[in-house]
């Protein structure tokens, strides 16, 4: 069986094996997104990967981490959750193309608390990486492999040479590409090669990535797209500062010729997701001060691609809090999905689909929900697996106000993610640690100021003279949702003079 390379870190970025079955949506899986409270609830989305539609959708308790084509239009799944629509399944579970839970395929990690992260499958063998100390009920600490087809677990064990800290997997060839958080292993990196078959650490391969000395600690991504592996995380001595490179995935050597450039503030420390496509690095980047979170790299120079970028938005996103938490490349589109609401100031929640070529938003899938925020895509074959969380919370924010500005006149601009209202008040009494450790006051609402109604998402300005004499108070913010989903209130400490 020829091997699908795989990659789960902080996104799963390989386009997968690739199919043309056209399938029509399952209209009964599909209304399990439908039934959305308050509270944060977790899905599997099955989408068509060149039209974006949604095909299919499952529910698990906690979120998809990690997922991996099976070969078959399905994928192997990994995460927190121990149910996957409403069936016992312990962080691990095999699903189908069509989003039917394999009935059979039942290995469990084990413990509580647990996590599996990431997923590499070699041949008839699936690697599992996370923070379980068992496997199937055995003894395997971070790392293990479970056969394929039965979910058997495999004697395979990784050496004991090799570091407790397994934060991506990566198959390659006879290889096991392994990166981590700690350093070092006897083969003197923070990323390393162990073989496939016996766990042994391959001391050939010698990428010498180092122990992070900035923030980001280790390796914490890898990616591919068959020819090399784009590696995240290569801190410290002798690439020190350098957080990005390519590496040959059989000889472990770093490409050096290919440094994507950026800005001279290293806007590579702040990578959250990269995709390889055919000949551009498509890569999510979060904070610095570069204007597009959402940018194309040329897979030859490393050269920005100024005619492919995508600045993406949140209307409630005051004070930044938006990124691309995962990038995929298949069926001719470049796809997004993380905590946003607008793509190159297109309406998209969520999830978003570009042209590969011109950066336009296509048409996809969306989420009726006022809270969206997506962790993960996976290709396999003609589809693509979205892992999101929904709910029908209003997300609220405002700017106007500062804790050292005294004020007459509240001059505020207010952000809601759905259609509703705010009502704003003024109150009196704040213990101000309490303020800071929930954002909201200890005292009472003495005065009702308003009611801001908005038809649909967006920001409404709002101005409004207090009339009130000089002291400490605090303005009372509450959400209201027109469906009557409790929604959580906030307030601010202000000083009248």
């Amino acid at each position: 069986m020829r091997a699908c390379v795989s990659l789960v870190a902080l996104s799963l970025a390989f386009a997968g094996c690739s199919g043309t079955r056209h399938a029509a949506p399952d209209r009964g899986s599909l209304a399990v997104l439908r039934h959305l409270t308050a509270d944060q609830a977790n899905f599997g989305v099955i989408l068509d990967a060149k039209t974006g539609r949604a095909l299919a959708a499952f529910r698990v308790n906690n979120p998809i981490r990690a997922a991996i084509p099976d070969g078959k239009g399905g994928w192997y799944i990994g995460g927190g959750f121990i149910h996957v629509n409403g069936v016992l399944r312990k962080r691990l579970a095999h699903i189908d193309a069509n989003g039917r839970l394999d009935p059979d395929w039942q290995p469990a990690a084990n413990g509580n608390g647990v996590s599996v992260t990431s997923l590499a499958r070699h041949g008839s063998r699936l690697y599992v990486a996370g923070d379980f100390a068992k496997l199937q009920h055995e003894p395997r600490f971070q790392l293990g492999a479970l056969d394929l087809e039965s979910g058997r677990l495999e004697k395979w064990r990784p050496s004991r040479s090799a570091w407790y800290s397994y934060a991506t997997l990566f198959a390659a060839g006879r290889r096991l590409i392994v990166g981590g958080t700690s350093c070092c292993s006897e083969a003197g990196s923070a990323a390393l090669a162990l073989d496939a078959r016996s766990g042994a650490v391959d001391t050939t391969w010698k990428p010498h990535v180092d122990r992070a000395k900035l923030s980001g600690d280790g390796v914490y991504m890898l990616a591919s797209n068959g020819r090399a592996v784009l590696i995240h995380g290569l801190f410290g001595r002798p690439l020190d500062r350098v957080a990005v490179g390519e590496l040959d995935p059989e000889t472990g050597e770093l490409a050096r010729s290919w440094t994507p450039h950026a800005t001279a503030k290293c806007l590579w420390c702040t990578l959250m997701a990269a995709a390889v496509g055919p000949d551009r690095v498509f890569a999510s980047i979060n904070g610095g001060s570069w204007p597009y979170q959402v940018v194309g790299f040329s897979r030859r120079t490393g050269e920005p691609n100024r005619r492919w970028r995508a600045r993406i938005s949140a209307i409630t996103g005051f004070y930044g809090a938006t990124s691309a938490a995962a990038i995929a490349v298949t069926g001719g589109r470049v796809y997004l999905t993380g905590d946003f609401d607008r793509v190159n100031g297109v309406r998209r929640n969520g999830v978003a689909a570009l042209d590969q070529r011109t950066a336009s938003v296509l048409p996809s899938w969306q989420p009726r929900a006022t809270w969206v925020s997506g962790s993960l895509l996976a290709p396999s074959r003609n589809r693509l697996l979205l892992g999101v969380s929904l709910a029908r919370t209003l997300r609220f924010d405002y700017t106007g106000l500062k804790t050292y500005r005294p004020v007459r006149t509240l001059r505020l601009v207010l952000g809601l993610s759905g259609p509703g209202r705010v009502h704003i008040g003024l109150g009196r009494g704040c213990d101000l640690q309490q303020w800071l450790n929930s954002l909201r006051c200890s005292g009472r609402v003495v005065r009702w100021l308003s009611l801001v109604r908005f038809g649909s998402a967006g920001r409404e300005s709002y101005v409004h003279r207090l009339g009130v004499t000089s002291g400490r108070y605090f303005v009372h913010f509450v959400p209201q949702s027109p469906k009557g989903v409790p929604q959580t209130p906030q307030d601010f400490p202000i000083t009248v003079p």
